[in-house]
């Protein structure tokens, strides 16, 4: 009865004390970014909601592109806050530019996806598991924008044999006929990131164990233990 009641304790505490929570916003929509090829820079903006920030220190970018190199990301100042966790943070805060220089260019294609890991927090909630953004960029601008529609479109419609349409109105038409695809890039509860078990052995003594989900990590130096029940000594 009394090891129940510790573990009742225990898991309690832990399920308080954790920092890495579920965002109550889709993270994309917290952490809004966008990004475009100009003079050889890749350039990454992104628009943070209130009261969410994004940690400096945590940013990684890669891409499967072969044939593509990167310099040195071009990062702005950040501020420093104090979190009441994890100390004194540098921290992006309301909107966010990054450069990054293309410094070899021998794609063969003008498109390529860019991947972007960064962990953002809340003053609320905490900070979330570290999360990525995929993007689609293209070396040509002119690639973006939307092909020429050289002759109108007829479309038959009730009472009239056809009418005409011109290259403006047909683009919602054309835009509908691309599958982009959907993504799957979800950020997992804390109960499925950090799956948690405890268990006395035969000895009486307590072990814990950890199933950490790919891409999450805890900080070591961050897990604290309390025996809340006086009568366990």
């Amino acid at each position: 009865m009394i090891k129940n009641r510790f573990l009742f304790s225990f898991l309690l505490f832990l399920q308080l004390f954790s920092t890495t929570l579920s965002a109550t916003i889709p993270i994309d929509q917290a952490l809004m970014v966008s990004a475009s090829v100009k003079n050889n820079h890749i350039q990454l903006h992104w628009d943070i909601a209130p009261e969410y920030y994004i940690l400096a220190d945590k940013f990684r970018f890669t891409t499967e592109a072969l044939g593509l190199e990167f310099g040195t990301a071009i990062y702005p100042q950040s501020e420093q806050m104090n979190d009441p966790f994890f100390g004194k943070l540098k921290v992006y805060k309301q909107s966010l530019d990054i450069q990054i220089p293309i410094t070899k260019n021998e794609l063969k294609t003008q498109v390529f996806t860019f991947f972007v890991r960064l962990q953002g927090c809340s003053n609320q909630e905490g900070c979330f598991p570290v999360h990525q953004q995929s993007l689609l960029l293209a070396l040509d601008p002119s690639v973006d924008e939307p092909p020429l529609i050289k002759n109108p479109v007829e479309i038959p419609v009730q009472g009239s044999s056809a009418v005409e349409t011109t290259p403006v109105e047909e683009i919602p038409n054309l835009m509908d006929s691309f599958d982009f695809g959907e993504t799957d890039d979800q950020i997992l509860p804390v109960e499925q990131a950090y799956q948690f078990e405890a268990a006395f052995n035969e000895q009486g003594t307590l072990n814990l164990n950890w199933r950490i989900a790919d891409g999450t990590y805890l900080y070591a130096d961050k897990i604290k233990f309390e025996i809340k029940d006086k009568t366990i000594r």
